[in-house]
């Protein structure tokens, strides 16, 4: 449940998450997202990421992505390598303890 509150806060600028599934042991999360402005929803799969720490703040790191709509996902990839996703504070514990 907070894993989801945070995707979606961190989601909100560009749309609504609506589902949300992963697979802690793989390192994999898929997410669908209706976008704004967009009539159909997308679908992003983290391939792989990792969660790190460093100087006491808590980082996502993924590694691998794709999109299921073809300009975005080529996008995604001309973006590599990707900047590190900071958690909150609220949810750091959270994300540690899952991984």
């Amino acid at each position: 449940m907070a894993l989801r509150q945070f995707v979606s806060s961190y989601l909100k600028p560009y749309g609504e998450l609506t589902k949300l599934d992963a697979d802690w042991t793989k390192r994999n999360i898929t997410i669908t997202v209706a976008l704004k402005g967009e009539t159909s929803p997308i679908t992003v799969d983290v391939k792989k990421f990792d969660v790190v720490e460093r100087d006491g703040r808590v980082f996502i790191e993924i590694a691998d992505l794709s999109v299921s709509r073809e300009w975005a996902h080529t996008l995604a990839q001309d973006l590599r390598p990707y900047k590190p996703i900071r958690v909150p504070q609220t949810f750091s514990s959270l994300v540690k303890n899952l991984l």
